[in-house]
């Protein structure tokens, strides 16, 4: 495991935890759990920034990139997703 100074993915993820600070200050000042949400999902952009900076990238690759077809199923429904 690498650090890699890339300054967007160091950027992003600064923005990230800014966002999520911001998420639960609203959330509990207000009660209201929209800005909980919002913070927790760019919370979660945040955890791939940092995978990204820790030199994981290639493991988010994998896991993200897949050059088979993907079958979700809904009931009797199948819906498949190529990969581009």
């Amino acid at each position: 495991m690498t650090f890699t100074l890339d300054p967007i993915s160091l950027t992003n993820l600064i923005l990230s935890i800014i966002i999520l600070a911001l998420g639960i200050m609203g959330y509990k000042n207000s009660d209201d759990k929209a800005p909980l949400f919002i913070g927790i999902a760019f919370g979660l952009f945040g955890v791939s920034h940092l995978m990204a900076l820790l030199g994981l990238k290639e493991t988010l690759t994998v896991l993200l990139d897949s050059n088979e077809n993907h079958r979700l199923c809904y009931g009797r429904r199948h819906l498949v997703l190529d990969s581009l």
